[in-house]
């Protein structure tokens, strides 16, 4: 256990935990049957008074083999960098040393024994085998009421068909304007556990992720937007197979939505694609890995990571999409549409700043840690074939950002790459006309490439369906 919590091998640690926990278990039960058995025979023998009555005798064997169980559960916890049940014993030890000494007082040597056995069994061993979820939806919010009801409605339906203790929410609020409070509390009181945290001041959307991702208890956290939700029944099937491997980040296939999510979803077929190089990875996934709601990220493998050093660059989350999937190399992208996303509900920034010069630059720092010059290009030539070609579309048809700037930004990025200066930059130069036309083609060729044509087509023949129903 030791060598691979060195190397940080969770699938293999958590096979040999298991093993090992069971044997030592078993081991301590056997014996511990066969001294009472022994007890019982030689209880009218002379050797008797020199041991505990039998049932004082039960309860401290109990007392020791739910220590053993708690010691087993926080090594192997600790394997993962962390003091787990540190609090919680506090607070027990402060509970127990009073009632010890009435116990004693009152009760003798089994007063003792029955006050350590309770404890144990009744507070420090649930603490230790419910310590810590398998998943943390953390969500930032921010003067979104609305939005957010439509998601913890959602949540609460999903959780009900999820085993105790598997799921923790989170609800980071920015100090809200807004009737947020009044949303959370009605989602507690239809039973979903939240964990409400609400800012004193506004201290911005890169603060905020941020929080979300260390304030998380869970193995995984998908940090998720306020105006996103899950598909009915995709929050179980995620749970399903979370629980039945080891994943640096899990990502989720968004659709795009504007009034009706039931409506408008593209269907749910699609394969789980597993993958052992983080290059082949990234390349499949695109753009999803700056989308927060898309990536269920492994906390475990990061945990000394303080993620407010990443503020400042609208992308925390690539930081900490990037370092799991290095530190873990198995990484898994779930190709039915999960999340319903709502569509344009974003901006206040410059697309080639962030999605260009910033992930440029962002992509470029791991590569001391292990991101290949190949990594990189093959992730890029994905964002050039489709993702880059629809947002220059966009800021085109929007008469958006400064055009010189937007080309120095690419042609810095990308040179002379032939995808860059024959399939994007038409887009960047031509008269605004035959580049929309150009960039709208490019956009469709590249959704085919990447196999999204059907979300793309799946919307516009529900926005065909809505203007006719209008008129």
């Amino acid at each position: 256990m030791a060598r691979a919590a060195a190397t940080r091998d969770w699938a293999l640690l958590d096979q040999l935990f298991k093993r090992d926990f069971a044997t030592s278990s078993g081991i301590f039960i056997v014996m511990a049957l066969g001294v009472l058995i022994v007890d019982r025979l030689l209880a009218d023998s002379r050797y008797a008074h020199r041991v505990l009555p039998f049932w004082q005798m039960a309860g401290l064997i109990v007392f020791v083999l739910s220590n053993q169980l708690i010691g087993g559960l926080a090594a192997h916890l600790r394997s993962y960098r962390r003091e787990p049940f540190m609090a919680p014993l506090v607070v027990s030890t402060v509970v127990t040393l009073p009632l010890i000494f009435w116990a004693a007082a009152h009760y003798s040597s089994a007063g003792l024994v029955a006050v350590l056995a309770s404890v144990n069994l009744l507070l420090n061993l649930p603490i230790a085998i419910f310590a810590l979820p398998l998943l943390t939806i953390a969500i930032p919010t921010f003067t979104r009421a609305n939005y957010l009801e439509l998601n913890l409605q959602r949540l609460v339906e999903e959780a009900r068909a999820l085993p105790p203790s598997v799921l923790e929410v989170i609800v980071s609020d920015n100090c809200s304007t807004d009737t947020t409070p009044d949303v959370v509390t009605k989602a507690v009181s239809q039973g979903l556990s939240i964990r409400y945290i609400r800012n004193k001041i506004d201290i911005g959307s890169d603060a905020n992720i941020a929080q979300c991702f260390n304030e998380a208890r869970g193995h995984y956290v998908q940090i998720m937007g306020d105006d996103d939700m899950y598909v009915r029944g995709m929050l179980s099937y995620l749970i399903g197979h979370l629980q039945q491997a080891e994943y640096g980040i899990v990502c989720l296939r968004p659709f795009g939505y504007e009034t009706d999510p039931e409506q408008e979803y593209p269907g749910e077929d699609g394969p789980v694609e597993r993958y052992d190089r983080v290059g082949d990875f990234l390349a499949a996934v695109g753009s999803y890995i700056t989308f927060i709601s898309a990536c269920i990220i492994n906390k475990r493998a990061q945990e000394d990571i303080d993620a407010r050093q990443f503020c400042g660059s609208n992308l925390v989350q690539v930081h900490l999409v990037v370092n799991a999937a290095l530190q873990v190399r198995h990484n898994a992208y779930m190709k039915r549409y999960m999340l319903a996303c709502k569509r344009a509900n974003s901006g206040g920034y410059d697309f080639s700043e962030v999605f260009v010069e910033r992930l440029g630059r962002i992509l470029d720092s791991y590569r001391p840690v292990g991101l290949t010059a190949k990594d990189i290009d093959q992730f890029e030539t994905r964002m050039l074939k489709s993702y880059h070609p629809f947002n220059l579309v966009r800021q085109r048809l929007a008469r958006q950002g400064d055009l010189r700037e937007t080309h120095r930004r690419f042609a810095a990025r990308f040179g002379l790459r032939p995808l860059f200066v024959l399939w994007v930059a038409p887009i960047i130069h031509w008269p605004r006309p035959l580049a929309l036309a150009w960039g709208m083609m490019a956009t469709i060729i590249g959704r085919i490439s990447n196999g999204d044509l059907r979300r793309g087509a799946h919307f516009a023949l529900n926005k065909l369906r809505r203007h006719r129903q209008a008129d």
